[in-house]
């Protein structure tokens, strides 16, 4: 909007250019424009159309100091009201560049500045490297950049900087690149090249392929000590249930006839009957006993524990000759 008489009015966009912008957002207090909207991209305003063919070289101070076509003389409507997208960045440096006229801010002419005066790029010898570093140094993927020769996004104004620009696609700033010395060019604004940049930010691709592999290997690290600690905590039961059956097995098992019915860790005379238990693998034969009589447990020095002397011990006798098994809990007779 634009005051004029203690009126504001809207400015037509009819040969509207970034130049125009520039003093704009310079007259507002900003260090530069970005780009321009036309067409009422932010509505349309009401009242007077003030100004219309505005043409001006960037270097102004106010809008109303470019040539236009006077002051409330238009053959516009507010469907074709200007706006401008102004920069709130700090001061612009020189050989930075920006994309202008393009449908997002990742694609649009080549501007590049110079000696305080933003101007365009010639397509000559303009390729997809040359693209590619235009795109690093505004900060966006160097995947895939495509350059736009013929003024794709519309024809410039004022000093046309650069011209045979001649990259290896690996520089960081386009000004770095070999060129012709700035000014020097054999081409008109309908040369103006412009660039197509991935939309994906290269901050943002940074961050993903840094976070990506520390979440998987964080994935890796966790699901491994699960597994361990799983396997650690199996085997502990395994071992516990081994030891607590070890612990239960019986000491004596009862043998019928010569047939042995469980294994036994030992062998001792059974008082109730006139069989004698057995070792795992051996089946002695039956020892007959009085009935209701018993061994003196344990057996007196050297005494043999079975009622006929002759007999041996199926396990034969224990050094010394004194048999000495083991002594089972609660006294004799041991726990059937």
């Amino acid at each position: 909007m634009l005051c004029d008489s203690g009126q504001w009015g809207t400015v037509c966009d009819d040969g509207w250019d970034v130049d125009n912008a520039r003093v704009v957002c310079r007259q507002l207090g900003y260090p530069g424009a970005t780009t321009f909207r036309a067409n009422a991209y932010y509505g349309q305003g009401t009242g007077n159309i003030w100004m219309d063919d505005v043409n001006c070289d960037g270097s102004e101070t106010a809008l109303s100091s470019c040539p236009f076509s006077g002051w409330d003389v238009s053959d516009c409507s507010h469907s074709e009201d200007v706006g401008v997208v102004c920069s709130t960045s700090g001061t612009v440096s020189d050989g930075d560049v920006r994309l202008v006229g393009g449908s997002s801010s990742y694609e649009g002419r080549v501007e590049v500045y110079h000696s305080g005066v933003w101007g365009t790029v010639c397509d000559d010898e303009f390729d997809n490297n040359e693209a590619e570093v235009v795109c690093r140094q505004l900060g966006y993927s160097t995947s895939q950049p495509k350059a736009r020769g013929g003024a794709y996004y519309g024809q410039g104004s004022g000093t046309i900087w650069l011209d045979n620009v001649n990259c290896y696609g690996s520089e960081s700033r386009l000004s770095h690149c070999n060129h012709n010395v700035w000014g020097s060019n054999d081409c008109g604004h309908g040369e103006d090249v412009g660039v197509e940049c991935n939309d994906i930010n290269l901050a943002v691709i940074i961050a993903i392929s840094v976070t990506v592999p520390i979440v998987f290997i964080i994935i890796v690290v966790v699901t491994a000590v699960c597994v361990y600690l799983r396997y650690r905590r199996r085997g502990n039961m395994t071992a516990t249930t081994v030891a607590y059956s070890g612990f239960q097995q019986p000491e004596l098992q009862v043998s019928v006839g010569n047939k042995q019915t469980q294994p036994s860790s030992a062998a001792y005379p059974s008082p109730n009957s006139n069989t004698v238990t057995s070792h795992p693998g051996d089946c002695p034969p039956s020892y007959p006993m009085a009935t209701g009589q018993a061994p003196a447990y344990p057996p007196q020095g050297n005494a043999h524990p079975f009622p006929h002397s002759g007999d041996a011990y199926p396990f034969g006798p224990q050094p010394g000759g004194v048999y000495s098994p083991p002594q089972p809990t609660g006294g004799y007779p041991p726990p059937s």
